[in-house]
């Protein structure tokens, strides 16, 4: 995948719910125009890699696991994706909820479906979307995240109403290994 001499990029491969916002932030991270939709349904079908925009990083979106139809052909999907190549980070993408305990339940489900592999939960990250939505902060969040799981990276998204332009470039380093929780708050 590399040219001699430079390092395969990491691969990193999103998963959640349907409409959780996966789609969207692989075009942000890629640049890739119309990921994001407003669909009523699961808007995504198959599994698809992209470049993040400074080609360091490989991102697998994939449909979400919870379709209403193609359960199967959408599972099925995400597992190709987990089993391409090594993955350097698999990434829980979950929509903030009203409340704290619906976001933190859903990740223990994704959690819990993914321990029994091996290393696993060193490789586990969560992205909370959606954070412009719900009056809980970040701070609340990470150590019941950590009590709860201990998992120790996450990345918050929401809507930028500032019309700021935003700096996605903290990808990589935000998945890096090191400290116990990492906080990041990106917007689009």
């Amino acid at each position: 995948m590399a040219s001699s001499g430079q390092q395969d990029p990491d691969y990193i491969v999103l998963i959640g719910d349907v409409g959780s916002g996966k789609s969207t932030l692989v075009g942000k991270v890629s640049g890739t125009t119309g990921m994001s939709s407003q669909s009523s349904t699961s808007a995504t079908r198959q599994s698809g890699l992209y470049f993040s925009t400074d080609q360091r990083i490989l991102i697998c979106d994939t449909p979400g696991s919870n379709p209403l139809t193609e359960k199967f052909e959408s599972n099925a999907q995400i597992a190709t994706a987990i089993n391409y190549r090594p993955i350097s980070r698999l990434v829980i993408i979950v929509e903030a909820n009203v409340r704290i305990d619906n976001v933190i339940d859903t990740i223990r489900k994704y959690v819990e479906n993914f321990l029994d592999l091996t290393m696993m939960e060193e490789i586990i990250g969560i992205c909370v979307t959606h954070m412009d939505m719900v009056a809980w902060t970040t701070q609340e969040f990470l150590p019941l995240l950590e009590n709860e799981l201990g998992l120790d990276s996450v990345i918050f998204s929401g809507i930028d109403t500032s019309g700021i332009p935003s700096n996605l470039n903290f990808v990589p380093s935000s998945f890096g290994q090191g400290e116990k929780i990492r906080q990041s708050l990106f917007t689009y």
